[in-house]
């Protein structure tokens, strides 16, 4: 009965008082989750005349005297008292005796609302009924779920902005440390880029053994490496002179995760992937405005040539018996997704560049779908996902509503409530 009070899928032919007056929602008023009435401050016609109050909903109106409301005066606002059964009139504290409107939900309602505050977790609530919506409900909702993605992801870019005050180079590279965790070491490579600032490592780019050298032993994993093997004592030397230059600590507990990486994505290898990208210069922001539309170019940013030393190996310990290439076409992917195009929307709101926004949508609709889980589970409920702005979409839905069981906050879950209960808007 809230749903449908604050959803407003009441109609004027749904709500005639107990008096005979005629009842017309302006404002369901918002809702209030703590003691006192259900909704505060709401608007409704009665008759001609707009009422301004408070708004208190009960199944059977009886439950207005079991709950006490006739002796506090915290309900004497109460305007209008919603009920799904009339068994009994409401009087304030003071005597009055408040107007009351019976609201009655249909059974397919009851059936559909059930079902989705009911359903288990882990289970996408409403599988069953998706196919059902319409296609432009689907369509507006999907897209709205993209640009708060695209919002969430333009937030971490501000904020890194406004701690490296203004410093775009700064800011893209530690999203791009952050990126090359994928998500499993995500957090980590971000701490490392705080520990080993990209100003350091461009005093040393022009070699890239020195770079690889400070990330790593930033990391920690040159801590008790063998240094019997010629490539990690190098490493471990050039690491010790600019330990004691700059008076560097190396992170302590990382946090470091390997279970369930792949030998070739390993965080030793994707810290010498960050090293390939720094080393030389990093100018990451100007080479993706350059790039335009084109995803091929911006392909190309990313797609670094590991050094001799990581082409053979898996880890500083692990050699590989073929050549490992670098980052896959995936991982370029995701580069560019959780890199380029939010760098795009960032600078453009920075700068009052909207196109720079809409070229980062052009961008993610013409890559294919990323390919996960969360995906995976709503084209299994019948979603279409032709592109990488809806595969963003449904991270987005996935994780404000679907994982939190919020469906009645959910603009598919409201088209399905909203059908279901056949009442005229």
């Amino acid at each position: 009965m809230h749903f449908v009070w604050e959803s407003r899928l009441v109609g004027d032919s749904m709500l005639a008082a107990d008096d005979g007056c005629r009842i017309c929602v302006v404002d369901p008023g918002r809702h209030n989750f703590d003691g006192g009435p259900d909704f505060f401050n709401a608007r409704v016609m009665i008759d001609d005349r707009l009422w301004a109050g408070d708004v208190e909903i009960h199944v059977r109106a009886s439950d207005w005297y079991r709950h006490g409301h006739d002796r506090d005066r915290s309900y004497g606002g109460v305007i209008l008292h919603v009920v799904a059964i009339a068994d009994a009139e409401a009087r304030c504290y003071d005597g009055r005796v408040v107007r009351q409107v019976v609201m009655c939900c249909n059974s397919d309602f009851r059936r559909d609302y059930n079902s989705l505050m009911s359903t288990s977790g882990g289970v996408l609530r409403c599988g069953g009924f998706l196919p059902s919506i319409g296609s432009l409900d689907v369509v507006s909702w999907m897209g709205r779920m993209g640009m708060e993605r695209l919002g969430d992801k333009c937030e971490l870019v501000m904020e890194l902005l406004n701690r490296f005050h203004g410093d775009w180079q700064e800011t893209a590279y530690v999203l791009t440390a952050r990126a090359l965790g994928f998500g499993l070491n995500g957090e980590p490579m971000m701490r490392l880029a705080g520990a080993a600032p990209l100003g350091m490592l461009l005093k040393h780019g022009d070699s890239v053994e020195a770079v690889e050298a400070l990330l790593l032993g930033q990391a920690g994993f040159l801590t008790g490496a063998d240094v019997t093997r010629p490539y990690t004592a190098l490493l471990d030397r050039e690491y010790r002179f600019y330990r004691s230059k700059f008076n560097l600590r190396p992170m302590e507990n990382g946090g470091w995760k390997r279970s369930r990486v792949r030998p070739g994505g390993g965080p030793e290898r994707r810290v010498a992937v960050l090293a390939s990208m720094v080393a030389g210069g990093f100018n990451i922001v100007g080479e993706i405005v350059d790039a335009g539309c084109d995803v091929e170019a911006l392909g190309r940013i990313f797609d670094v040539e590991l050094s001799a030393y990581w082409q053979g190996h898996y880890s500083l310990d692990d050699d590989a018996e073929v050549r490992v290439p670098g980052l896959g076409y995936e991982s370029v992917k995701s580069l560019i997704i959780n890199v380029a195009v939010p760098l795009l929307v960032g600078r453009g709101r920075a700068h009052n560049e909207p196109e720079l926004e809409e070229r980062a949508v052009s961008i993610l609709e013409s890559l294919p779908a990323e390919n996960n889980r969360v995906v995976r589970m709503y084209r299994g409920a019948g979603l279409s996902c032709p592109d990488a702005f809806t595969s963003q979409a449904m991270l987005r839905l996935n994780s404000a509503y679907c994982g939190r069981g919020n469906c009645i906050g959910c603009g598919l879950g409201r088209s399905i409530l909203s059908r279901s209960a056949r009442i005229p808007m």
